[in-house]
């Protein structure tokens, strides 16, 4: 990627900067004298005529004429070549925020001056291609509220079923109903900022279309899409903004072979004392530290992250990097210091959901995978008329005047034991034990018994369904079914986390199935009966078949 390639992938770009009041307005006037733009300025209503040979915009000193003090209308100020050498920023007082405003009014949504505290900036603002939203709110089903407390309880869902279902456009859905309209997230008609489609390919046998990889022929790094999008989603962190990644078909190729990296980071999520939630690096800093890398290759430009100054030519940036120790050259500044301290650590507000199909063609999940993951098996019931063919088929594809919060879609808790010991009730606590107690009674002597995992999740489940209900209040859609019945919960833990790891001849499941059964209908697990009744006729009238959790 070349500077100029750098410039117009920007969403803005910083012209000028300074923490020196008549350093900034000078520079900001060649800056736009530059842009071509600068007598737009200069015939305003802010502009006044010469005071004692300085020209005053908005009663802010700009510029003197010469240096001799000749008279100003001799310099010929509609010639383009009339900011040269003899103008100076001379004594006066600058008011800079007099300017500002006056370059805020006059070039509108094309360019802006910033201040911030001891810095000024001339930023230039990126033509805003938005969609305008028509939809208010989102209309949430209730199986969308069952998603949004999975995803609330961890960041990473697989929806399986045959195909055709909507998977995919399920994820889609959620990422507009939750897409912030700010210019840039809403900028595509189809696809919002804030969703990723990355389309798993059989040939995907390490991690290198995930997490990158070094080239030692180029001597630069491959960035992945990925990479890129988990960088967007960083600089949208602290606004709440979910920012989701479907992995479609991801079991075209073994799960384990390309998303060994992410299965083991997700482990890793640990909950600071500010709150915010923090993993280990899915790409090691020595990445975002190499000095080896080509003359003409900067991997934080390549990400997406900002210029300060204009990059005509990327060797020649890097050696201005390489030969300053203070001088920050990028806007996000904090993010490549936190790339460089850290490594590429996966956001909060990152969402992954993969899609499959359980055919013939693809790949079974190994246990270590579903542990992992909430599990949802996506179904097309009886076909209704009147629904089918209502005004968008339930399926929300638009952008929303009042987005969902991200509060209720992100994960604020990783481990039941960091919640405060009165959390739960003396009841609740003994409803939850036994449920996973008489689960594993039940699975006794199979491969398919549960450990302290489904028990941490089975409680921060249980969180998660009365924290989105404590945030909607009374604001539930018409006809959405929603329980916090810890019963309820427990059918939902059975049907995510416990038969979807269920999978085998008769020998290896039968016992696992019966006894999974009758504890089913004793606790009227509903959803669960069906599941195990469809997954004990699959063995067939010989038993000699095999069984899984899919359709």
């Amino acid at each position: 990627m070349n500077g100029e390639d750098v410039l117009t992938s920007m969403a803005n770009t910083i012209l000028f900067q300074s923490n020196n009041a008549k350093d900034f307005v000078w520079g900001s006037v060649k800056a736009l004298h530059k842009e071509g733009v600068f007598r737009e300025l200069f015939d305003s209503k802010w502009k006044k005529r010469w005071y004692n040979n300085y020209i005053l915009i908005n009663d802010c000193y700009v510029a003197c004429t010469t240096p001799d003090g000749t008279d100003g209308d001799t310099i010929g100020m509609y010639d383009d070549e009339f900011l040269n050498d003899n103008f100076r920023v001379d004594g006066g007082i600058l008011d800079v925020k007099k300017f500002a405003k006056a370059v805020n009014d006059v070039y509108a949504d094309r360019y802006k001056v910033v201040i911030e505290e001891d810095n000024f900036k001339l930023i230039k603002l990126q033509n805003k291609k938005q969609i305008t939203p028509i939809v208010e709110v989102p209309a949430m089903t209730s199986q969308d509220y069952q998603y949004m407390a999975a995803i609330k309880t961890k960041p990473f869902l697989i929806l399986g079923g045959f195909s055709g279902t909507g998977k995919s456009i399920a994820v889609k859905s959620l990422a507009f109903a939750t897409c912030p309209c700010d210019g840039y997230l809403n900028a595509s008609e189809t696809t919002p900022g804030n969703y990723l489609l990355l389309s798993v390919k059989p040939n995907w046998h390490d991690a290198t279309e995930i997490t990158g990889f070094r080239s030692s022929v180029n001597h630069n790094y491959y960035v992945t899409d990925y990479m890129k999008f988990v960088i967007k989603a960083k600089m949208y962190e602290d606004q709440n903004v979910p920012f989701f990644v479907c992995l479609d078909e991801m079991n075209l190729a073994p799960v384990e072979e390309y998303f060994a990296d992410f299965l083991s980071v997700i482990e890793s999520r640990t909950k600071r004392q500010d709150g915010r939630i923090v993993t280990d690096a899915l790409i090691s800093k020595s990445v975002f530290n190499d000095s080896n890398y080509a003359d003409d290759f900067n991997i934080f430009l390549e990400l997406g992250i900002h210029p300060t100054i204009e990059v005509n030519d990327l060797t020649e940036f890097n050696a201005q990097l390489k030969a300053s120790e203070e001088e920050a050259f990028y806007q996000e500044q904090w993010l490549v210091d936190e790339l460089k301290e850290h490594g590429m650590t996966i956001p909060q507000n990152l969402i992954v959901i993969g899609t499959v199909n359980m055919d013939d063609t693809t790949n079974s999940f190994s246990r270590k995978v579903i542990d992992r993951a909430m599990t949802f098996e996506t179904v097309v019931g009886e076909f209704d008329v009147d629904d089918y063919f209502a005004d968008g088929s339930g399926i929300l594809m638009e952008y929303c005047q009042k987005p969902s919060k991200g509060e209720l879609y992100i994960s604020d808790e990783v481990r039941a034991t960091d919640l405060d010991s009165n959390y739960l009730n003396d009841k609740e606590k003994k409803q939850i034990i036994d449920f996973i107690n008489n689960i594993n009674k039940d699975l006794d002597g199979t491969p398919f018994q549960i450990s302290y995992r489904i028990l941490n999740e089975t409680i921060l489940l249980y969180r998660s369904k009365k924290e989105i209900d404590h945030i909607i209040g009374s604001g539930f859609e018409l006809g959405v079914e929603f329980s916090l019945d810890l019963n309820d919960i427990f059918d939902d833990i059975l049907m995510q986390k416990i038969l979807p790891r269920i999978e085998g001849d008769y020998d290896k499941c039968h016992t696992a199935i019966e006894n999974l059964s009758r504890r089913a209908k004793d606790s009227e697990w509903k959803r669960s009966i069906d599941k195990l009744a469809f997954m004990e006729r699959r063995f067939g009238p010989d038993k000699s078949g095999f069984t899984s959790f899919w359709n």
